[in-house]
């Protein structure tokens, strides 16, 4: 009996082990292995945006390609074989500014007039600057604008002189006055970095070169006798003064007023002594020359402005402001 009630316990504890099968309850997790593939299932829905990121990339191959397009811009430069070296040589116009310019602080005297017929007959004497009815000391910028010649009564031949030269620099004229004979040529360098014009209204002597720059020269020829007034159309203040000759017999005097003129032929004549700031710019004296004659000194009377009152090369007044 005891064997029986012993197996009995233990079919009963058997019995009670079942219930311990619970223990499969944990295959419960198993369900959540059914909800793990769920998960993944969202993860394949973005494949799309890794799809979208390529097309991204697409663009920039474009950029790159428009920069592989840029060699045609490097052949833009190419036109540029520089061809501005050339222009360079527009430096022509500064050597002709050069070569005025290397002298123009030492210009001459009008070079020595073509004397056509020789003679033994001369003239000596001075001059004596005055202003205003009074002797005028330390004159020697106005003996040097004074002009001496002589005109035989049975006339001479007389030929043109090699071309000279006025130099307009710091707005002015260089030098202010000059004797020259009939059919001699003037050029006219500009020694500044703005633009002149130089014209005159005398009347047979009309001219205008035009407007021109620096380094540039421009020539006019004078025909004719007299005195010639010189202006710039663009600056007022500038004037010079021009002495046309049918004579090749003239001088200016030396410091101390004096001067000699030689190679004349004997007789009668007409000496001349002009300066365009006296008050009477061309005096004119009857001789008879011979071997030597001397004459006593000539005053000459400053009375006049440096620049006269002038219009501009249209007869009208000048523009305010020009100077």
């Amino acid at each position: 009996m005891r064997l029986i009630i012993l197996l009995l316990c233990l079919g009963l504890v058997a019995c009670a082990g079942v219930p311990e099968a619970p223990a499969p309850e944990p295959e419960a997790p198993p369900e959540p292995q059914t909800r793990e593939p769920t998960p993944p299932a969202p993860e394949p829905q973005r494949d799309p945006e890794p799809s979208a990121l390529p097309q991204e990339p697409s663009p920039p191959p474009e950029r790159e390609a428009s920069p592989a397009h840029q060699p045609a811009p490097e052949s833009e430069p190419s036109p540029e074989p520089e061809p501005s070296p050339p222009e360079p040589e527009a430096e022509t116009p500064e050597r002709l500014a050069s070569e005025p310019g290397s002298s123009q602080d030492e210009i001459p005297a009008p070079a020595d007039p073509v004397r056509t017929t020789a003679g033994s007959a001369s003239i000596t004497g001075s001059i004596e600057v005055l202003r205003n009815g009074r002797p005028l000391p330390f004159a020697a910028t106005f003996l040097g604008q004074t002009v001496v010649a002589w005109r035989p009564a049975e006339g001479v031949e007389n030929a043109p002189m090699a071309e000279q030269t006025i130099v307009t620099r710091r707005s002015r004229f260089f030098p202010q006055t000059m004797a020259v004979t009939s059919g001699t040529n003037v050029r006219f360098p500009n020694m500044d970095t703005i633009e002149h014009n130089v014209f005159s209204l005398t009347p047979g002597h009309r001219f205008d070169v035009g407007l021109y720059g620096e380094g540039e020269g421009r020539t006019h020829r004078f025909d004719g006798t007299g005195t010639v007034e010189l202006f710039c159309n663009v600056h007022p203040n500038m004037a010079a003064f021009l002495l046309v000759l049918d004579t090749p017999f003239f001088a200016s005097p030396d410091d101390e007023g004096n001067f000699m003129l030689d190679g004349l032929p004997a007789g009668p004549g007409e000496l001349l002594v002009w300066n365009y700031r006296a008050e009477q710019p061309l005096q004119r004296t009857r001789l008879d020359v011979g071997e030597a004659t001397a004459i006593g000194a000539v005053e000459v009377d400053i009375t006049r402005p440096t620049v006269p009152q002038h219009t501009n090369k249209h007869g009208e007044p000048y523009r305010q402001g020009r100077r």
